[in-house]
């Protein structure tokens, strides 16, 4: 079963018959002549604080059974049945008892059956235990793997792991330093100048800078077996002085984090293997029983492999042993310590913790918070005591509330309504909207004045001859200036006297307003120009507020709607899709080997494998699967998720062939693929 309850760890029946062939056990007891015996009364007492503390989860597993073979559609809301740390110490206090007095020996019929019952129950309360742990355990590493690799991914996200534990380094590397420091021989070689009073201090202070240092070259002697080597090899691609320089400094930081990373994801996946390889060894070698009648016989062999493998990190699956109750007492001895050696290994190479992925920001922040704690205080203590700062308070608070208003007023009506009224008017070709860099008429003004100084200086300089004062004023307009020019080419042959006797002064001004007027003239064509592409002028003037207004607008109703959550959401979802498909994708690989097995004649089981990489596979595939259960519950619709549910079972059942397997993965795929990408 996908569903990990005690069902699970008995290996050849199911728990509804091992309840009812118990009851009948029972009935056989209390309907025997030595029902008062001292010792069949000790051994039921015990049986039953064993039963009921197992109760749970015996009628869990038994419910979750019956459902599964009746399709029921309440499997799911089974919970999983635990066993607390006083229960594996009672558990042990029974065992012992049964093994202080002997009760396997009796010579009481009943009291050997019942004794035998007792341990066979504690042994799958216990294997369940070690099972679960496992379990939990290995979901958790797959949840530290995957952060690892998503770290691994971008090698900027590398760089922030390197922020983020670079106080755990540097404390650990203290530390380390400060351990060794104890170890290093004390020299009396002290300069003689140096006063009695701070030799120790000088003393341990250089004691300290060389083991620093000499750590610090161990550890760069170790570091270079493995990333600097990639290092040396960029460096021998590469002739620039500048590359070298800068892979041999400023990226070492990025490839030291990369490389500790890939170390902590390298022992997790060996956690993992060695888990998951355990984990299959308990489904499939689970202590074996035989109940006929009043009689029980029970594999106690098993518990010295259990022992092993709780002791061992890499189990051989190998061991074997006659089997006794101590080796039980042992196994729940060795418990608390399997636990503990497990979370410390996922502890020491697991993804940091919340305040060391975080502290970057944490601590700016406080420190940011502490630095207006004591004006704050002041500040509060002066509004509960001082009426005229509370008055203050109140104007101050009014003044930024106009100032806000009267800002966003000014905001709208000069950015959005001004804006939008001159590219109405410029529509409309409302003259009032027209933009230019010259006043209106000013051309016409400067023109006639030049014409009227040219057509007065002619007549004063040549007042006898005739003159085509029309033609001349044309001349002019049109920017032929040849009366005025020449006059001025005379006067230049003799300018003192002409400034002095002469006009040329004249001459000269009215040559300053010419060039008025053709600056007039450029101004016009700009002007012209500007004219033509008003509404493109007003609709820049415009757009940045509206942009604004847009933005603003955008980000209420994201907010309102809720879409910024479902933004994040879809990429929560996104990743996943994604680890349903490659969890998916391991168990189609795990069930394609053994349809390739099957179809080459071989055995396809997932219980008749004796090497540690059957186990391996078979364990695999549970742990897939209850990954797969985990993350479903997340992705796919409540109204699917029974469905899914069974599929998954159809995937660990033993009496399936390796070919209905397959068949169902592909079935998974074409039903939920959707869901899956």
């Amino acid at each position: 079963m996908s569903v990990l309850s005690l069902q699970t760890f008995v290996r050849n029946g199911d728990i509804y018959t091992l309840q009812e062939q118990t009851a009948q056990l029972l009935s056989l007891i209390e309907n025997s002549e030595n029902i008062h015996d001292a010792e069949l009364v000790d051994v039921k007492k015990l049986f039953i604080d064993v039963y009921g503390t197992m109760k749970c989860g015996l009628e869990g597993a038994k419910q979750t059974l019956n459902a599964y073979n009746r399709d029921d559609k309440n499997n799911e809301r089974l919970g999983e049945f635990t066993l607390k740390c006083t229960d594996i110490h009672k558990f042990l206090e029974i065992i012992e008892h049964i093994k202080e007095k002997e009760y396997l020996k009796s010579e009481n019929e009943y009291v050997i059956t019942l004794s035998k019952l007792t341990v066979l129950y504690v042994t799958v309360g216990v294997v369940y235990t070690v099972g679960k742990t496992l379990v939990d355990t290995t979901l958790d590493i797959l949840d530290d793997i995957n952060y690892y690799e998503c770290i691994l991914a971008r090698k900027y996200t590398v760089m922030l792991y390197f922020l983020q534990t670079l106080p755990t380094n540097a404390y650990n590397f203290l530390t380390e330093v400060k351990g060794f420091d104890a170890k290093v021989i004390k020299t009396s070689n002290l300069p003689q100048w140096l006063p009695e009073f701070s030799r120790s201090a000088y003393l341990e202070t250089v004691n300290f800078v060389k083991v620093g240092y000499s750590l610090i070259q161990k550890y760069i002697d170790e570091f270079i077996k493995s990333p600097t080597t990639f290092i040396l090899e960029k460096q021998q691609d590469s002739r620039s002085l500048l590359v070298n320089f800068w892979n041999c400094t400023f990226s070492l930081p990025y490839y030291y984090s990369k490389y500790q990373i890939q170390s902590k994801r390298r022992a997790l996946v060996g956690i993992q293997q060695s888990n998951v390889a355990k984990l299959g060894y308990l489904l499939y070698r689970a202590p074996r029983y035989d109940i006929q009648n009043t009689n029980i016989d029970i594999d106690l062999s098993f518990h010295d492999n259990l022992l092993s493998l709780l002791r061992e990190d890499d189990f051989t699956y190998t061991t074997r042993g006659s089997g006794s109750l101590e080796s039980l007492v042992e196994v729940m001895s060795e418990l608390d310590h399997f636990k503990g050696k497990l979370s410390a290994a996922r502890m020491q190479n697991g993804a940091p913790s919340y305040w060391t992925r975080n502290w970057p920001i944490i601590v700016p922040c406080v420190i940011f918070t502490l630095s207006y704690m004591p004006s704050t205080f002041r500040s509060i203590h002066l509004l509960a005591t001082d009426a005229g700062v509370r008055r203050e308070l109140a104007d101050y608070l009014l003044d930024k509330a106009s100032f806000t208003v009267d800002t966003i007023a000014s905001f709208w009506q000069n950015w959005i309504v001004d804006p939008i009224n001159n590219i109405l008017k410029t529509i409309r070709h409302d003259d009032t909207s027209k933009i230019a860099l010259m006043s209106q008429k000013s051309l016409d003004s400067d023109l006639q004045s030049l014409e009227r100084m040219v057509l007065d200086y002619v007549k004063d300089s040549q007042s006898d001859a005739d003159i085509d004062f029309a033609a001349l004023q044309e001349a002019t307009r049109s920017g032929d200036m040849t009366v005025v020019m020449s006059n001025y080419e005379r006067d230049l042959k003799s300018p003192v006297k002409s400034i002095i006797l002469g006009d040329m002064v004249r001459n000269i001004l009215i040559q300053i307003q010419k060039t008025k007027v053709d600056g007039s003239l450029a101004l016009n064509g700009v002007d012209q120009i500007l004219k033509s592409q008003e509404l493109v002028f007003g609709f820049v003037a415009a757009s940045p507020s509206l942009f604004i207004l847009w933005a603003l607008k955008n980000s209420f109703m994201s907010w309102y709607n809720g879409e910024s959550y479902e933004r994040s959401r879809k990429s929560y979802m996104s990743q996943l899709q994604s680890r349903m498909s490659k969890s998916l994708g391991t168990v189609e690989k795990l069930v394609g080997f053994l349809v390739v097995q099957e179809r080459g004649g071989g055995v396809c089981t997932f219980s008749n494998g004796e090497s540690k990489q059957d186990y391996y596979k078979n364990g695999l595939i549970f742990i897939e699967l209850k990954h797969l259960k985990a993350l479903a519950s997340q992705v796919l619709p409540v109204y699917m998720l029974q469905q899914f549910n069974e599929d998954l079972e159809d995937l660990i059942q033993q009496h399936h062939s390796a070919e209905y397997k397959l068949f169902t993965v592909q079935r998974i795929w074409n039903v939920y693929g959707r869901y899956l990408r």
